[in-house]
């Protein structure tokens, strides 16, 4: 979350500087964007990956209003719509919170325009809104999938590097047990995450089963 703080709050400082900006547009954005940042932080621990999707959709409509503030499309606080999307293409693993996300961008396009309108917002925010949303898209569910690829590698290192543990601990347990057979086959059970384990063996020219669990 720090780059994605640091290029906000570099935004919201720069926007006032060489420009006519409406000053309770302006405050009502950042009481938003506060709310983004830290009420909504608190959400998210309660509502584990809801609290992402609802911590984008505030900070879109703090984008919005502070567009509005400093000009409207010309402003160039537009580009700060895609920080959600990336943030919940990382926060969410998802599919259906991606898309609600950014057909919330969308939304941040079109809706201005219809409600709006004027030189504000011009006709070229359908193309704009277009060709962000297609932008958006490709980069949010790239960074998704990388990331739950990146997961899943991770998690299996982890898987072996536990059951290489275990079979250490389980081969230096064996050296002193009197009932090897059935610790072997408890730990078999343990290590691999098995309902049963048998350990079989050849006796007398046939495979008998020595011990289970």
């Amino acid at each position: 979350a720090v780059p994605f703080f640091a290029a906000t709050v570099l935004t919201w400082v720069l926007m006032p500087i060489g420009t006519s900006i409406d000053w309770e547009e302006y405050w009502a954005a950042t009481a938003l964007l506060t709310c983004s940042g830290v009420v909504m932080a608190g959400i998210r621990r309660v509502l584990a990956r809801q609290g992402v999707v609802a911590e984008a959709l505030v900070f879109i409509a703090a984008v919005g209003v502070l567009r509005d503030a400093s000009g409207g499309y010309h402003s160039g606080a537009s580009v700060l719509a895609l920080i959600p999307v990336m943030y919940a293409a990382l926060g969410s693993r998802s599919r259906r919170d991606l898309v609600l996300v950014i057909s919330a961008v969308l939304a941040f396009y079109i809706v201005p325009r219809l409600v709006v309108g004027g030189v504000d917002y011009p006709a070229s925010q359908y193309r704009s809104a277009l060709l962000f949303t297609i932008v958006c898209s490709t980069t949010g569910f790239a960074v998704q999938s990388l990331v739950a690829n990146v997961q899943a590698q991770a998690t299996k290192a982890w898987t072996r590097g536990r059951m290489l543990e275990e079979v250490a601990d389980t081969a230096r347990m064996l050296l002193d047990s009197p009932r090897v057979r059935d610790d072997l086959c408890r730990a078999a059970e343990r290590i691999s995450g098995a309902s049963v384990a048998a350990l079989w063996e050849p006796i007398a020219g046939a495979l008998e089963c020595t011990a289970h669990t």
